[in-house]
């Protein structure tokens, strides 16, 4: 996160974020980002993608509609 405050959902999970904080995510698990902040939140995100197809290793997950956990 270059700035903001909000959280994402990876896998299923709830992931807190604000200004300056770094996580990853595995390329085939589903997110969403929600900006819960009173300004814009910015993110900069970049995929191996790419090289995950040219090694024959991609994959995805679908989005379930199973409930969120709170990470501690």
């Amino acid at each position: 996160m270059i700035e903001g405050a909000g959280y994402s959902v990876v896998g299923g999970r709830q992931l807190d974020w604000e200004d300056k904080d770094v996580f990853t995510v595995p390329t085939w698990t589903f997110r969403e980002h929600v900006n819960c902040g009173d300004r814009p939140a910015f993110l900069f995100s970049f995929s191996d993608k790419p090289v995950m197809k040219a090694l024959d290793l991609y994959r995805e997950e679908t989005k379930t509609t199973s409930p969120v956990d709170k990470e501690d």
